[in-house]
């Protein structure tokens, strides 16, 4: 990647960077990253639409909670995924958030203080 980086959306457990210079997205998600070009990322996105949660989840019943698989072009590695970990990627990758958790301020947690 290229100095000249702006970061897209982000959340907790990931981000999306593109670089201004020569038009590379990378994306990192808890410890995967992923580098496209425009049109890999364009791809990439159509994929993603095209997945269908529930008709993916069928063929991976036989692992423990992962069960939305995304092909690689190694025929013998897939990256698999739970729900929400699939809806949290989406988010980065289609733009919904650019912060998930804003600060709130102390006045507006509701606590009750006891003292000892």
């Amino acid at each position: 990647m290229c100095k000249n980086i702006t970061s897209i959306t982000k959340t907790r457990a990931g981000i999306l960077y593109k670089c201004n210079e020569c038009d590379l997205f990378q994306l990192v998600y808890k410890n995967i990253l992923l580098e496209f070009t425009a049109k890999e990322f364009e791809s990439f996105r159509s994929y993603l639409e095209f997945l269908e949660t529930k008709h993916n989840e069928k063929g991976f019943e036989y692992t423990t909670n992962h069960k939305i698989p995304i092909p690689t072009l190694q025929q013998n590695l897939f990256l698999i995924f739970k729900k929400q970990e699939f809806e949290d990627l989406k988010k980065l990758v289609f733009g919904t958030s650019k912060t998930q958790y804003p600060l709130i301020k102390g006045y507006e947690i509701e606590y009750q203080f006891l003292k000892n």
